[in-house]
């Protein structure tokens, strides 16, 4: 029952920020016409007391003309009765204003639910099949009156709680640890790289290929480093790294073949192929077992993070430390890296992220 509670206290969230960007947007619009109307209004006012002759000597007297066209002035004054009379019409006809109201109505009874659902799921009597069953009959009466929301709205509408959300871990107003779940943190990447049609696009490029080919997580940690410093622009890419695992097939050449698919499909990128069955012999590791396994043994938590998206247009992940370190703003070494701070702290300097990223805990420098 919990469970049911949580969904509908999620799916309420959601349907709450789609009501408010529904009411901004309304909102803007009764703005914008209102200014408009105003202005032409003064306008179309100022040149009906001077008088159509008296404005033309002005302008003449301005412009230092000999003669002024008056058909001009004349198309000039009908054209501003023409937008005022649009101006007019417009909010009429699309009714902004009830629109907006509609929209604060449904944020304020969505906000009424949410409250009733946190008072049972913070009660101190249990939970109740009762008040679950009348949570969900409210929901229903609620979401049947609302319009019909369009893809990408919804889309927005998550992307907006995934950010705030995002903004509460870097204001640190609650506990990490506790409030937010791994598959919680995931839905939160999710949203950013949907909204990201550079990075949307390299994941479709990758899922092209023969070979399982992950992005590796240089990019998805700036991504995320990004929107939790506030940054309006993403930043620059150094390279891409693409990442996959075949122990039967280790020859360098094969990463230099695909290389050169993948620039065929984005020339304007670095890409960079390496299949992690033969790294260890770089770094002088034992062999890998498997894809996580090799994962597991680079430099930092926050960067030990892969993901690729599959032809269903859903992610799969390689995290073997999760996203908290990531979400937290923290740099650490991985536990393999602890025998090898020296390489660490190398790295460290080579990148200096806090140069970018200013609010990064970093630890072992």
């Amino acid at each position: 029952m919990k469970d049911r509670l949580l969904d509908y206290r999620n799916k309420c969230n959601v349907l709450k920020s789609i009501q408010s960007i529904r009411a901004s947007r309304y909102r803007r619009l009764n703005i914008f016409f209102c200014i408009i109307t105003i202005s032409v209004s003064a306008l179309i006012t100022f040149i009906g007391f001077s008088g159509i002759d008296a404005i033309q000597r002005v302008i003449k007297g301005l412009l230092k003309l000999e003669d002024l066209n008056m058909d001009i002035i004349q198309f000039a004054f009908n054209f501003l009765v023409f937008l005022l009379f649009i101006a007019t019409l417009v909010p009429m006809i699309f009714q902004f204003s009830s629109k907006q109201s509609e929209s604060e109505k449904a944020i304020s009874s969505l906000a009424i639910l949410l409250n009733d659902i946190d008072d049972i799921l913070t009660g101190n009597f249990g939970i109740d099949e009762k008040e679950v069953e009348r949570i969900t009959y409210k929901y229903k009466v609620i979401s049947q009156t609302l319009p019909a929301n369009s893809d990408r709205l919804y889309r927005k509408a998550k992307s907006k709680l995934a950010i705030k959300e995002q903004q509460k871990i870097l204001e640190g107003r609650f506990d990490l640890k506790n409030e937010f779940t791994e598959d919680k943190l995931k839905v939160c990447v999710q949203e950013l790289v949907l909204n990201n049609k550079e990075i949307c696009a390299i994941l479709d490029v990758l899922n092209k290929q023969e070979e399982i080919l992950y992005l590796g997580g240089g990019v998805i940690r700036n991504l995320v480093w990004d929107y939790l410093h506030g940054f309006e622009n993403a930043t620059a890419f150094d390279d891409i790294d693409v990442i996959y695992f075949n122990s039967e097939s280790k020859e360098e050449g094969y990463d230099e073949k695909l290389e050169k698919i993948l620039l065929k499909e984005i020339p304007n990128l670095k890409w960079d192929v390496k299949n992690q069955a033969r790294m260890h012999e770089i770094n002088s590791d034992e062999p890998y077992a498997d894809l996580n396994d090799a994962i597991s043994k680079w430099p930092e938590t926050s960067s030990a993070i892969l993901l690729r998206k599959t032809e269903k247009n859903k992610f799969e992940w390689v995290m073997p430390f999760g996203l908290k370190d990531l979400f937290r703003l923290i740099v650490k070494p991985t536990p393999h890296f602890l025998s090898k701070l020296n390489k660490y702290k190398a790295r460290l300097k080579k990148k200096n992220w806090k140069e970018i990223w200013y609010n990064l805990d970093i630890l072992y420098e």
